[in-house]
């Protein structure tokens, strides 16, 4: 493990993959890191709860129904805690359980806790237990050792449980637990409870003995049967030596019914992304730092004193949040972020009664930054929807010595740009190729490889483009030419130029419309369906504004008595132009007879049902 870290941290001198488990597969070309699902360091934040692992895949621990689950649950982060009246010094919480209160769950029958009167006191006692996922737990089962069956009987007791952690605030407070199974005259030394697949994630058994006879409990044991609900899988911090692009994540696997895979990574700057915090005693005041004013470590956290041990957060000053999941259906999946050293991948595997998931390998490519740092914005910051527009790219690279530097600048328009207008650089008209210009948007080479020489001076790139959306954004990204297989870098919104300031990279509409449909409108008013090649088709246009990912658009053709003649396939539309065309035929597929027909454009949107239609003439 030692020597894995320490390659890890060998500056990416190219394009790199690498790959989680799918050992079996094929090596893909250049630079290649095989690791393994089982390389897991928790020192290195590395983690897996509720997961089954191998060379070849990680899958959701399958419970048998003749297993039970107490003895196995510190495998996803189960625990055992106890609280006892006559030890509790200071309040109602519990603590972690030991030496005998340990043996309820310790999958011995032979050992137990012997609940006997001390001190002229009976022993109330309280057992939490953390199952550390929910689980659906169809039995639980609490008896006493064999021998002492009928002499250590459990008379008086209370079972709860809970679906989310953290209910059990303390001893007199279940909060929102329920409250399973009481009784105060249990004479069974073999008690069990059957439950309908509830699932629990914490259970918490009350004991009050209305005798001081002695009493014990041997096992508490849960059972449950088909998979274990929601298991999760997080990779050893990576540490690329040097800040490096991300992207192109991938994986393949298997999901049974109702079953789901989530994959999302992060990235940092350093190798823990977490924040530790210090407790003052001024009050609740927790504080970042220790007695000495430097920021917390987790060494410098762990050598503090109990009392002083304060919450553990997330680092978000060093640290991004967690991506969206990555669709396996879609391919490789870029992760847009600044450059970063360090990166983490986590993996959500939730599973039904019916069938769970399969994680065969996950895998993506790293490759050195090409700057420092790139930070761009656009103007204007605010545009009428559907209305040609010329906007300003600012953009102003920081680049150090050692950075390889760029020459190929990508803008992602929202619609598909009309023309690319000219491009400066330090406020000088420069030369340029427009090596792309599609539906997605543009790319321009620079006549000059940009590197330390050009840093921080402001490059401009002018451009016509509509948008169709509130808060449509412009994504972009630096490429190397000499280096076609490296990755891209994408430039982060903010400051680019303090004369300009928008500071991001996202355009408002200048009217935030009632309707989704903006524009509905036909190409002529009348046309000609006669076959000669002559006005024989109408188009159908329409403009859409701020849809929600796609939506089916129906375009249906009524004559003037509301009969339905056709229905045009428009199929899915997202935000922005499109059209469709009508040849002047019925369902049937015969012309239709001369006359004024309807064409009508429906949407379903999160506000309602919305239309627009137009009247057309057909003539021969």
């Amino acid at each position: 493990m030692l020597c894995l870290c320490l390659w890890l941290a060998t500056p990416l001198e190219g394009l790199t993959v690498y790959r989680f488990g799918g050992e079996d597969l094929p090596p893909p070309p250049g630079d290649f890191v095989q690791l393994g699902w089982e390389d897991l360091d928790a020192r290195n934040h590395g983690a897996a709860v509720g997961i089954l692992m191998d060379s070849e895949s990680i899958a959701p621990i399958r419970f048998s129904p003749d297993t039970n689950l107490l003895p196995l649950m510190h495998q996803w982060g189960g625990v055992v805690k106890y609280w006892d009246s006559l030890d509790a010094y200071s309040g109602f919480m519990p603590f972690p359980a030991e030496g005998s209160e340990a043996h309820i769950a310790d999958g011995d029958p032979e050992t137990a806790f012997l609940g006997k009167s001390r001190g002229g006191h009976r022993v109330f006692a309280f057992w939490f237990i953390d199952l550390g996922v929910p689980i659906p737990i169809q039995r639980i089962r609490i008896f006493a050792r064999e021998r002492f069956a009928s002499q250590h009987l459990l008379h008086w007791f209370e079972l709860y449980g809970a679906a989310r952690p953290d209910q059990f605030t303390h001893v007199s407070d279940t909060g929102g637990a329920e409250l399973i199974f009481e009784t105060k005259k249990n004479f069974d030394p073999h008690f069990e409870l059957e439950l309908r697949d509830t699932p629990t994630r914490e259970l918490a058994l009350w004991v009050r003995p209305p005798t001081f006879k002695p009493w014990e409990i041997a096992e508490i044991e849960v059972y449950s049967s088909g998979f274990i609900p929601e298991a999760r899988y997080r990779t050893n911090v990576l540490d690329f030596g040097t800040a490096a692009n991300i992207g192109s994540i991938e994986w393949s696997g298997e999901t049974g019914p109702g079953a789901s895979i989530e994959v999302r990574a992060r990235t940092g700057d350093d190798d823990d992304p977490n924040a530790y915090f210090r407790r003052t005693y001024r009050g609740e005041e927790e504080v970042g730092y220790g007695t000495d004013g430097v920021a917390l470590s987790r060494d410098g956290y762990e050598d503090l004193e109990l009392s002083e041990l304060g919450a553990i957060g997330f680092d978000a000053e060093n640290w991004t949040l967690w991506s969206g999941p990555v669709d396996s259906a879609a391919g490789p999946t870029a992760l847009e972020s600044r450059p970063q050293r360090f990166a983490q991948l986590d993996v959500t595997m939730r599973s039904t009664v019916a069938g769970a998931g399969r994680l065969d390998h996950l895998q993506f490519a790293a490759s050195p930054a090409l700057a420092t740092r790139l930070v761009a914005e656009i103007e204007p910051g605010v545009a009428a929807a559907g209305t040609a527009t010329t906007f300003a790219f600012r953009f102003r690279p920081q680049l150090e010595p050692e950075d390889p530097g760029f020459d190929t600048i990508a803008i992602d328009t929202p619609a598909p740009p009309l023309a690319v207008e000219g491009v400066a650089i330090g406020g000088r008209a420069t030369d340029f190729d427009l090596v792309r210009l599609d539906s997605n948007g543009f790319a321009v080479r620079l006549p000059i490889h940009i590197d330390v020489a050009e840093t921080m001076e402001l490059i401009e790139i002018g451009f016509v483009a509509e948008i169709f959306e509130y808060g449509a954004a412009f994504e972009s990204h630096v490429f190397d030419s000499a280096q076609p297989d490296e990755l891209p870098q994408p430039i982060i919104p903010g400051d680019a130029d303090e004369l300009t300031d928008s500071n991001g990279l996202q355009v408002a509409l200048a009217d935030i419309p009632d309707q989704a449909i903006h524009a509905f409108r036909l190409s002529a008013g009348a046309f000609t369906p006669n076959g000669d090649g002559v006005n024989d088709l109408v188009r159908v246009e329409y403009e859409v504004l701020n849809l929600r990912g796609g939506t089916p658009l129906a375009v249906t053709i009524y004559d003037l008595a509301r009969r339905r003649i056709a229905a045009l396939d428009a199929g899915q539309v997202n935000n922005g132009r499109g059209h469709v065309d009508w040849d002047g035929t019925g369902s049937d597929g015969l012309p239709v007879p001369p006359g004024i027909y309807v064409v009508e454009g429906g949407l379903q949107t999160d506000a309602g049902d919305e239309s627009a239609s137009r009247a057309v003439a057909v003539v021969y």
